[in-house]
């Protein structure tokens, strides 16, 4: 099982560019997947081309992500560690909504005991990554938090 850092969102310079491209480039609440080997650093984005958005939601594309997963990722060695989408300017945070879906990933998952949560917050001027973090904290209770986002030099991406 993966234990990573809960201080901080370590991701690639071209994963987080690519977030950034993709999900810069449509309309609001749209998002991907995050993946990352056994370093923790994330390296891996798949954009969920054909989840379904609305004006206040984004219902990823479960059927694609996992097949992308079982198909691609799992045999690369690459673990899937969190879901990022897009927001309005002003709502720079998880919706309840987010975290509760965010809750039912990560008890599914066998591979991981935390989830990232970023969100682009979008405005007509910029575009920004604010990074968050899910986890069981030690009264076994969920507990969603903003956490930094460190960006690191590799080349990685799928």
């Amino acid at each position: 099982m993966l234990t990573l850092e809960r201080d901080c969102l370590r991701i690639t310079e071209t994963v987080y560019q690519s977030i950034l491209r993709d999900l810069g480039g449509q309309p609001l609440e749209c998002g991907g997947i995050l993946g990352a080997d056994q370093s923790g650093v994330v390296s891996a984005w798949y954009f969920d081309r054909t989840g379904k958005s609305s004006h206040n939601s984004y219902k990823p594309d479960v059927i694609a992500i996992n097949r992308v997963l079982q198909e691609e990722w799992q045999p690369s060695g690459i673990y899937m560690l969190g879901i990022a989408h897009s927001h309005t300017a002003g709502k720079n945070v998880p919706s309840c909504g987010d975290i509760h879906y965010g809750i039912r990933i990560l008890e599914a998952l066998d591979t991981t005991d935390t989830f990232y949560l970023p969100i682009l917050e979008l405005s007509e001027t910029r575009q920004t990554l604010f990074a968050f973090i899910l986890y069981k904290n030690s009264q076994e209770q969920y507990q969603c938090r903003q956490i930094t986002c460190q960006i690191s030099c590799s080349k990685r991406h799928m």
